[in-house]
């Protein structure tokens, strides 16, 4: 991780701002202004990101691939357990893409990758979490975890 001191782009960026940054990009008011180098690919010297880890062209043409962008995740969806498996299944997510909803299907798996804030928010939405904190927000229980957005 380097300070403001190695970058000078973001010291510059927050005086323009009016927030005056002198102190490491980690403490107020600069936190989260700051470089981490494991996102940098070193084969190529640029910032890589799950487009650019992920989607090359050949992962593009898949005919098993939906790409939505800019959808927002309300909840993933889930069905009851069967033969085999007895705990609910995640079998889709409900998303917003420019005001409509959609319910988006998977056929093998739903991966949710939604950052260590969003994910478990999506997770609770969802009904997985501690049962009385989700019957307190009136959503129901699907799945019991009490570690779901726990210690963050």
């Amino acid at each position: 991780m380097a300070s403001s001191a190695t970058q000078p782009g973001w010291t510059k960026m927050y005086q323009g701002l009016g927030l005056g940054l002198t102190a490491d990009p980690r403490s107020e008011p600069g936190l989260g202004g700051f470089t981490n180098l494991i996102n940098v690919n070193p084969r190529v010297n640029e910032r890589s990101y799950t487009a650019t880890g992920y989607l090359d062209a050949t992962v593009r043409v898949r005919p098993n691939l939906t790409l939505f962008t800019g959808a927002l995740v309300s909840r993933v969806d889930f069905t009851e357990g069967n033969g085999w498996r007895s705990e609910p299944v995640a079998t889709g997510v409900t998303c917003t893409v420019n005001g409509t909803s959609y319910s988006v299907h998977a056929e093998r798996e739903v991966i949710l990758r939604a950052s260590s804030i969003g994910s478990p928010q999506i997770l609770e939405l969802s009904g997985t979490d501690d049962p009385e904190l989700l019957e307190s927000l009136g959503i129901d229980l699907v799945l019991t975890n009490k570690n779901v957005g726990e210690n963050l």
